[in-house]
């Protein structure tokens, strides 16, 4: 039972560090973009700036912005978002569950069924083919990561009739970056992105439109553009420590405002080396009204001005419409959460198979002792 006068007490005592007052970087924040900004020799300097800090690649002045219209009458969008239940020790088994959600709205148009739901779970087993599951929340995430994908082209080519005539979008909750393999070795980062990429390739070829939506994003491709401006251009190890508080948004809030995007930039995370030239990510950051999302796609998007203005405008509308976060990802989201009923439901069906197929599942005294204490 949680002691809550304990907790407030704890709270309290940590208040100055979950409440930080980032007003003095945030100052010096604004004062390093204002000189940036109006460099002219920017570019050249970013190109010759050799450091460890990731910096973006994007044309022109990093400041400029795009209006995006509010409002669109008559569109089709797909939502796809996944959950999963990692491989539980205590629970006697190395079996895991990847839940994907997907949803599919039709705006503007009498046709039948405009709204569709799908929920699609995937079980993963630890045998000699897939032996990293046991250990790996990782690579299970990689596998969710894909399975999305997958789901999205599946459903695509299922209903390919349904949507004709429509403008489309796929959206993902999420990135369309692997940050997770960033450290792994080569062989690890081939073996979960192999599949992925070929994914992306078909939706390429089938000029599916495909964006990646992130809610509250944590990145730091600006700020970088900021701490190499504070540091002439010279970066020092030191200099990641710079701004450690701030994030892409509060640089981004310095020059968009509501129903605008940023310019679009080309990620330099070391992991998007691994990607094909036509479809390394990409990403722009959209002001929705209610927050600065960033947007991430493949090049073949970022580079059609075209394609660029449906991704941008769909996804402010749909975030219009959902109240500040777009309604086709909060219902997909709806449709692929595993709830702790959910999850208990799982392992109880893995010891009543066992108990059919006269096999005897050995759940740990910890695991035991949660569902009944006694005294």
């Amino acid at each position: 039972m949680l002691n809550k006068a304990k907790v407030l007490k704890e709270l309290q005592l940590h208040a100055d560090k979950l409440f930080l007052d980032v007003s003095p970087e945030y100052r010096m924040a604004c004062a390093a973009w204002q000189r940036l900004v109006e460099d002219p020799d920017l570019l050249q300097k970013i190109s010759v700036c050799s450091s460890d800090l990731t910096i973006p690649v994007w044309q022109g002045r990093p400041d400029v912005t795009w209006p995006v219209a509010a409002r669109t009458e008559v569109y089709s969008i797909t939502g796809i978002d996944g959950s999963q239940i990692y491989p539980d020790k205590h629970q006697g088994t190395s079996c895991a569950l990847v839940n994907i959600g997907l949803v599919s709205i039709i705006y503007g148009s009498l046709v039948r069924n405009p709204v569709l739901f799908s929920s699609e779970p995937s079980i993963m087993i630890d045998d000699e083919n897939t032996a990293w599951i046991e250990h790996s929340t990782d690579s299970i995430n990689c596998q969710r990561q894909k399975l999305e994908l997958e789901a999205a082209y599946q459903w695509y080519h299922q209903h390919a009739e349904r949507i004709t005539g429509y403008e489309h979008l796929v959206a993902y909750d999420g990135s369309l970056i692997f940050w997770h393999l960033d450290s792994k070795d080569q062989t690890t980062k081939t073996t979960y992105l192999t599949c992925y990429l070929t994914l992306m390739q078909h939706m390429y070829d089938a000029n599916i439109l495909m964006a990646g939506y992130v809610s509250m994003p944590k990145n730091k491709d600006l700020v970088n553009i900021v701490r190499a401006q504070l540091c002439n251009f010279q970066p020092t190890r030191e200099s990641s420590k710079l701004l450690e508080h701030l994030v892409d948004t509060n640089i981004a809030n310095l020059f968009l405002t509501p129903n605008t995007r940023s310019t679009v930039f080309q990620s330099t995370q070391p992991i998007t080396r691994c990607y094909p030239e036509h479809v390394h990510p990409y990403f722009f950051y959209l002001h929705t009204g209610g927050e600065i999302a960033r947007v991430e796609i493949p090049a073949w998007i970022a580079r059609d001005q075209e394609l660029l203005d449906r991704v941008s405008r769909l996804l402010l509308d749909q975030a219009h419409k959902g109240n500040g976060y777009p309604v086709v990802l909060a219902e997909a989201h709806e449709q692929a959460v595993v709830k702790g009923p959910d999850r208990d439901f799982f392992y109880h069906l893995i010891q009543k198979l066992g108990i059919e197929k006269q096999r005897h599942i050995t759940i740990s005294p910890k695991s035991l002792k949660k569902r009944g204490i006694g005294i």
